[in-house]
């Protein structure tokens, strides 16, 4: 089921972008940064004998766009990115190992601009919705073993923005999103969802 919904996803980009780039309409590439809170987890077990610490970095990610803008109010966009979704060491006295996990997301969009994207007005807010899939990929090396797995799922991403119009050729924006995804079958990272709000900013280059 999950191989069929990636190849009928790939064929919707397929006809959808060839109708729309037949047509002369401005467009835009962008770059989103993307930032999640910090998580930091520490263990002891075996009564404080045997110590084991657990470390965990700041989860970021980021995304290229490519944006056309139809007319006035919408915009269809296609977004692909990536989410660190965990880098983390975890040590014993007898043992070590690396876990690494990454989200691979795109997806197929619009933007309605509320105030109209070729507007006077400097600020203009939008309403954003997408489809799409979330490949997570995850490997775990320790002194005895290594793993690797990967799973994709689809995903739906809801939000709102704000666009600041710089020149006839920038703009600069904010979005605060809602990540919603099926689950994955074994967990990436210790979670088997990652369904969450996502805050991020970036520029786009207009032609």
């Amino acid at each position: 089921m999950k191989k069929k919904s990636l190849f009928v996803f790939i064929a919707l980009i397929v006809i959808s972008f060839s109708n729309l780039i037949a047509q002369e309409k401005e467009s835009s590439i962008e770059v989103r940064l993307l930032f999640i809170n910090e998580s930091t987890q520490n263990a002891v077990v075996a009564n404080n004998i045997i110590p084991a610490v657990s470390l965990k970095n700041n989860l970021f990610g980021g995304s290229l766009l490519y944006n056309y803008h139809y007319n006035n109010d919408w915009t269809f966009y296609f977004e692909a990115g990536f989410i660190a979704a965990n880098v983390g060491v975890s040590t014993t006295m007898f043992s070590s190992s690396t876990e690494t996990s990454v989200l691979i997301p795109i997806q197929l969009g619009a933007k309605y601009y509320l105030t109209g994207f070729y507007s006077d007005v400097p600020v203009k807010p939008y309403l954003k919705a997408g489809l799409g899939l979330v490949t997570g990929m995850e490997s775990s090396v320790s002194t005895l073993n290594i793993e690797e797995h990967s799973e994709t799922v689809p995903l739906a991403n809801f939000g709102a923005g704000f666009d600041f119009r710089l020149s006839s050729w920038l703009k600069a924006g904010f979005e605060i999103g809602y990540l919603a995804m099926d689950d994955f079958d074994s967990p990436i990272s210790q979670r088997t969802n990652y369904s969450d709000l996502e805050y991020s900013f970036g520029f786009a280059f207009i032609f």
